[in-house]
């Protein structure tokens, strides 16, 4: 019988003991949290009885009853509950595939936007990143914990459309995957669309050279409702904590091939385009004209776009005018101007008031 606090990671132990042929192995339902917050018999690692469960932090202590919450300092509450858990393995993966498209960039770009001054190549890239660094800390921080916790419940509980669908193991993740991309297209529509998510979501759109980097320009804002309300779309689709960081790794794997400074042969670019989105397909959706503006807006699988009727092409690729009227000036690109650009005026409303 296996527990850990809540029964996320226990489970998902159980169910690879199994998948190996262990077959009287079981998860504890609510894992020791449930089991404490019950009145079950509890011991130390002495032996001797105890009423106290360690909460690991603050944030999951608010799951077990006063009486059990075991006394934690400050500091290891914030550690457990701030500091980002790094994979090694996951960030080796994500380094090698950013050094390839940064190098495919570099030795034959589609447009040449800093042949004539590598420097600006750096500062832009590094303006970009510095915005992406401080959303991934930021994130992190505050949501990343409660995303596990919410998932956690909800495999406890057997709440939400996969846990009730009941699904076998490639099946379901690969449900869970076309769900949580479907999401992403719908979530992208509304920055298009809601005149207040727009205001953050310019941003990204404001972007005067689209390379790789630009896969990080995110405005802080945007991302802070997105991770909201993900909360309960976890809940009430039932997806695993891995199941959304698989989906997550590949989304923004994709994210930034589709933004990179490359270009595809045209029978690659066509092909792959009935799956992935491609770089022609995404460079439309951030062309100044409103129509392409207001199109392409899918992030992983390109599929949604037809269904959607949002899906649109263009013969001119190296004709598109990236950016925002009203977004030329440099100091609207620095780190301190992009975090400001919800405050300023723009007259173009989101398109579902156009």
């Amino acid at each position: 019988v296996l527990y850990c606090s809540v029964g996320y990671r226990s489970s998902q132990t159980a169910e690879q003991l199994q998948a190996l042929g262990c077959t009287n192995v079981l998860g504890l339902r609510g894992a020791i949290f449930a089991w404490a917050n019950a009145g079950q018999p509890l011991v130390n690692d002495r032996g001797q009885p105890t009423p106290l469960v360690h909460p690991f932090s603050d944030t999951y202590a608010a799951m077990l009853q006063p009486e059990h919450r075991f006394p934690i300092s400050r500091a290891t509450s914030l550690t457990n509950d701030f500091v980002p858990r790094v994979n090694p393995t996951r960030t080796v993966y994500a380094m090698t595939w950013l050094v390839v498209l940064l190098s495919w960039e570099t030795l034959c770009p589609f447009l040449g936007f800093f042949r004539a001054s590598p420097r600006e190549r750096t500062a832009h890239a590094a303006r970009n990143f510095a915005l992406g660094a401080l959303n991934t800390v930021f994130i992190a921080a505050l949501f990343v914990k409660l995303w596990a916790m919410v998932a956690a419940w909800a495999e406890t509980h057997g709440f939400g459309l996969l846990h009730w669908l009941g699904l076998p193991g490639w099946a379901r993740m690969a449900a869970a995957v076309l769900l949580l991309d479907a999401w992403t297209y719908a979530w992208h529509r509304l920055n298009h669309g809601v005149p207040l998510f727009w205001l953050f979501h310019r941003t990204h759109h404001s972007e005067l050279r689209l390379d790789v980097t630009s896969a990080s320009r995110f405005h802080p804002g945007e991302l802070v409702v997105s991770s909201v309300l993900r909360l309960p779309l976890l809940a009430l689709l039932g997806i695993r904590f891995n199941e959304l960081v698989l989906y997550e790794t590949l989304m923004f794997a994709v994210v930034q091939f589709h933004h990179a400074n490359i270009q595809l042969p045209g029978a690659v670019e066509r092909a792959l385009g009935w799956l992935l989105v491609t770089p022609n397909m995404h460079r439309v959706h951030h062309s100044r004209l409103p129509v392409e503006t207001d199109s392409n807006f899918a992030s992983l699988l390109s599929v949604w776009d037809r269904l959607g009727g949002t899906w649109r092409r263009r013969a001119d690729m190296t004709g598109i005018r990236y950016g925002l009227d009203g977004f030329d000036t440099p100091e609207q690109h620095t780190v301190g101007g992009m975090l400001k650009t919800p405050l300023r005026q723009e007259s173009r409303p989101g398109y579902f008031n156009s």
